[in-house]
């Protein structure tokens, strides 16, 4: 059937059922484990069931015939039961579970059960109380991690928006005060209204109750405001130890001004956990508020719970001898089987988060990642799933802003079946540790030669930006998106040809919420889109938190969109290739999301532009080009400013010597005698066949340059992503691989050849996995690539090295040399001042100050082409984000466990920037829209 012939709710994908959290299950229900039909199995642990005191529920039920046969004296009932009841309820059964919720807060408070409304389980109740507290497009705050379920809950048919209150493992994941007020700012931000807070409290998926000051907090926090809070209580019978539970009610009741707050206070309950009795849909909203009762009283006649379960659990809740002993006896039978988890974690060498209630524990497997992201969590819980044949919960999923966490149930399954849980992971976790790799793991490609750019005699080659030496996409998707083509002209400039090529592009409207939620839009670069996707995490993280659009556009003659159907007829001559520039490739842009806005109904869509180095230049100059697409820019690590004589040319080099003499002068000196031993070495009888040997390359060298380049390269590249944690963005690298390819140089052996401590150094950025056998220096096989296409027209990025602070052999720019290189590649000449022309660099302070807007440059010192970016704030919208201790675009890349403060920072200070053009974008728009 066609969609348009569907509501939006039908069609649209915000119900959130490709979550991992669901996907889990999917898998599970596919290969389910049992005992004695199928032992491998997978075992399901992501279900937060209670099953552990079945048996003293059905010893109730074999001791009372009339509740089961729905007697009453041994009379009949049925057709009583069996007839219309009341949406109100039955008034037994409300009587009997407003003296059960007393009594599992050990009467501490009570409830009146006129204020209680009866819904088909609590996802129905936080249903309606969201219907009857928010409009669409309005927002309830949630403290991450949170139950993802409630993504479908409260979003999927009542269009309510959620903005997390971001917890932090530092404190337990509790909540302060810092992050409600910067929650609630994030919406307002967004120019959403928000009318309440959300809690589960014990906590799900932490298993933890919250603490009397984080109520009062928040009743503190709801007054100051004049908006709701919505308890969702339905763990309060769990609570297995100390500290005991607090119910909203007792904050309530306790603050000073309890008339102002009471009626903006809602409880959320079900029998689902505490009784173990899902399958029943048993659930209850409890409120002071007398017009939310009357309107989810009406509502509840879309759900109602029937009469003959109501019947029976009002015979079961009112025998107190029962529930007496059911509440005592499972609290016993929660703490041993959580104990029983808690230990086998620890034996296999994982942590948990202390806990005291729940079905389930928040469990740290951080250690255990490949990579300190939400990519190595994905990585790792499909391991476990598929591997090991267990279905956990990945902290995402709940929406953990920290990768590595995941949510465990334990009272789902028999005492046997954990403890086989137990075994399955302790075996994996013993692999791991064995030297057995957690993954598949694929070596990156060794670079060859051609990598590091435009090749020039006498060390005159043209530094380049970083790209995937793998030539190719990702092995592996972190993120979730859908691949889309779009027909692009050819030439944009011209009326005349009007030839075709289809550019590639990916898209995700997963966290999408509203038409008028902004696009985060990459401006691809000189590579595959899907490894720039996959290697700027920052953009996807933070798309949630904003309900973001999410696009990534390829540029033309990269990947998958080349013109004339192939790279070999793209880059078959200059003729072919006149069309890569970086003015087709913003006109290219600029059309995609003209388009995508018509077509997607988003034309109040504020369009923001993200970028890292040749991308970030892109996006700063699309900023500058066309301020009626997008409303902002961050370009990261984008060295506008490296053309012609604007910067110094050594300042690149320079930068690179740098990074290597502040860790080791030793080292420094090491690589700048390096140069001249290799070319006299290579000058003896067998002296190339020696280097070729002591280099481990595939082939004979024919000269030494080749081999000057490729150790330049390395230095340049390892300068350029000197990150300080582990990572693979180039080459699989420790951390602060600068330092380590230094160790390696100063600390061989007394009486090693200079030349054997540089291999021995530069084996750390190419071969750090110890897994390549030899080193290919040979060139592409078409004898180009695009970027050298780009360098020897408009991208003419002049370099120098200098004799007093480089470590590379002394070198002067030559253009005329520069030149005749272009003219025996492609023949052309390069036009090294168009780019100044079109985009500006001269006065560039004064022409931003002037015309720009919206842009935040962001650079690490530590970046060699940090020299060539804008280092210094134009304006208050036009910022400078420097960091001493920051490599290439950093920043772009995904949150780790290991990022420093100062990383932190600068990222919250981008976000912070972003939502203050988001809001001013739609307070501009509001305001013409009045007049």
């Amino acid at each position: 059937m066609k969609q348009e012939l569907l509501s939006k709710i039908a069609t649209c994908n915000s119900h959130g059922q490709d979550s991992s959290y669901f996907l889990g299950w999917q898998e599970y229900e596919k290969n389910p484990y049992d005992e004695i039909k199928n032992p491998g199995g997978i075992i399901q642990m992501g279900l937060a069931e209670n099953q552990l005191s079945f048996d003293l529920i059905e010893s109730w039920l074999s001791n009372d015939p009339d509740a089961v046969g729905l007697k009453r004296g041994n009379v009949s009932v049925f057709r009583e039961l069996a007839l219309f009841q009341d949406y109100h309820g039955m008034p037994d059964f409300k009587n009997s579970l407003a003296e059960f919720l007393s009594e599992i807060r050990e009467k501490k408070v009570q409830f009146d059960p006129n204020k209680l409304v009866l819904t088909a389980g609590a996802t129905s109740a936080n249903e309606t109380l969201m219907f009857c507290l928010a409009e669409k497009g309005e927002a309830f705050l949630l403290p991450t991690p949170y139950y993802p379920g409630f993504d479908r809950d409260l979003k999927w048919r009542t269009g309510v928006e959620i903005i997390p209150i971001h917890c932090s493992s530092s404190n337990g994941f509790r909540i302060t005060e810092n992050a409600l007020k910067k929650a609630y700012r994030l919406a307002r931000k967004r120019n959403m209204k928000v009318k309440g807070v959300l809690i589960t409290n014990p906590s799900n998926p932490l298993g933890t109750t919250m603490s009397r000051s984080e109520l009062d907090l928040l009743v503190r926090f709801i007054d100051e405001k004049g908006i709701h809070l919505v308890s969702d209580e339905i763990y309060s019978g769990t609570v297995f130890t100390s500290p005991d539970f607090t119910s909203i009610k007792e904050s309530v009741m306790g603050f000073k001004d309890y008339d102002k707050i009471h009626d903006r206070v809602h409880i959320v309950y079900s029998l689902s956990k505490d009784l173990g009795l899902p399958g029943f849909r048993v659930g209850a909203i409890y409120s002071d508020n007398d017009m939310v009762i009357a309107a989810a009283t009406k509502m509840s006649s879309f759900g109602l719970v029937s009469s003959q379960t109501q019947y029976l659990l009002s015979a079961m809740l009112s025998d107190k001898k029962f529930t007496s002993n059911y509440i005592s006896e499972n609290h016993k039978r929660l703490k041993e089987r959580h104990s029983m988890l808690v230990h086998g974690l620890k034996n296999a060498g994982i942590g948990t988060l202390k806990s005291n209630a729940g079905l389930f524990c928040w469990v740290d497997m951080r250690h255990l990642l490949s990579s300190k992201t939400f990519k190595g969590e994905v990585e790792l819980w499909k391991k476990i799933l598929f591997e090991v044949g267990l279905n956990i919960s990945p902290g995402a999923s709940c929406h953990c802003t920290e990768p590595g966490w995941f949510r465990v149930c334990f009272a789902n399954m028999t005492q046997e079946t954990l403890s086989l849980s137990m075994q399955r992971l302790k075996a994996f976790v013993d692999g791991i540790g064995a030297g057995v790799r957690a993954f598949p793991f694929v070596p990156v490609k060794e670079q060859p030669a051609s990598a590091s750019g435009f090749h020039l005699p006498s060390f005159k080659s043209n530094p380049v930006f970083p790209r995937n030496h793998a030539n190719g996409p990702p092995h592996h998707k972190s993120y979730r998106y859908e691949t889309r083509y779009f027909s692009q002209v050819l030439d944009h400039f011209s009326f005349k040809n009007l030839s075709t090529f289809q550019q590639r592009y990916l898209i995700s409207v997963e966290h999408w919420s509203r038409p008028s939620s902004p696009i985060f839009f990459y401006c691809g670069n000189e590579g595959d889109i899907e490894w720039f996707a996959e290697n700027t995490g920052f953009v996807w993280e933070i798309a949630p938190r904003f309900g973001a659009m999410v696009l990534f556009a390829e540029h033309r003659y990269y990947g998958k969109s080349m013109p004339y159907g192939s790279q070999d007829a793209a880059y078959e001559s200059a003729d072919s290739l006149s069309h890569l520039t970086a003015e087709q490739a913003l006109a290219d842009f600029a059309v995609l999301l003209t388009d995508l806005k018509q077509n997607l109904s988003a034309e109040n869509s504020p369009v923001v532009l993200f970028g890292g180095s040749y991308g970030g230049m892109l996006a700063a100059w699309m900023r500058l080009k066309y301020p009626h697409i997008a409303i902002g820019a961050l370009a990261s690590s984008a060295p506008i400013l490296q053309f012609e004589n604007i910067v110094p040319y050594e300042t690149f080099y320079d930068i690179v010597s740098n990074g290597f003499k502040r860790e080791s002068a030793e080292c420094f000196n090491a690589i700048k005698q390096s140069w001249n031993e290799i070319d006299t070495q290579g000058q003896t009888a067998n002296g190339l066949t020696y280097l070729s040997n002591l280099f481990r390359l595939c082939r004979k060298l024919d000269g030494t340059q080749e081999l000057s380049d490729w150790l330049s390269s390395a230095y340049s590249y390892l300068a350029m992503v000197n990150y300080p944690y582990p990572s693979a963005f180039m080459m699989p690298l420790p951390a602060h691989p600068i330092k380590e390819v230094c160790t390696k140089i100063d600390n061989q052996p007394n009486g090693t050849r200079n030349l054997e401590r540089i291999f021995a150094g530069v084996s750390i950025y190419y071969n750090y996995t110890g897994e390549v056998d030899c080193f290919d220096l040979s060139d592409d096989p078409h004898g180009m690539n695009g970027w050298n296409w780009q360098a020897c027209t408009e991208m003419v990025m002049p370099t120098s090295s200098s004799r007093e602070n480089s470590m590379f052999p002394t070198y002067d720019f030559d253009y005329t040399s520069y030149e005749e290189g272009c003219l025996q590649s492609y023949g052309v000449r390069p036009r090294p001042r168009w780019i100044t022309t079109e985009f500006g660099g001269h006065n560039l302070s004064t022409t931003l100050k002037m015309f720009g807007s919206n842009i935040i440059f962001s650079n690490g010192l530590l970046d060699p082409w940090s020299g060539g970016s804008v280092l210094q704030d134009v304006s208050k919208s036009v910022v400078a984000l420097v960091t001493e201790e920051g490599a290439h675009h950093i920043d772009l890349r995904a949150a780790t466990t290991g990022d420093p403060d100062w990383l932190i920072e600068q990222r919250e200070s981008e976000i912070d920037l972003i939502e203050d053009w988001i809001e001013n974008y739609h307070q501009r728009k509001a305001a013409l829209f009045d007049m």
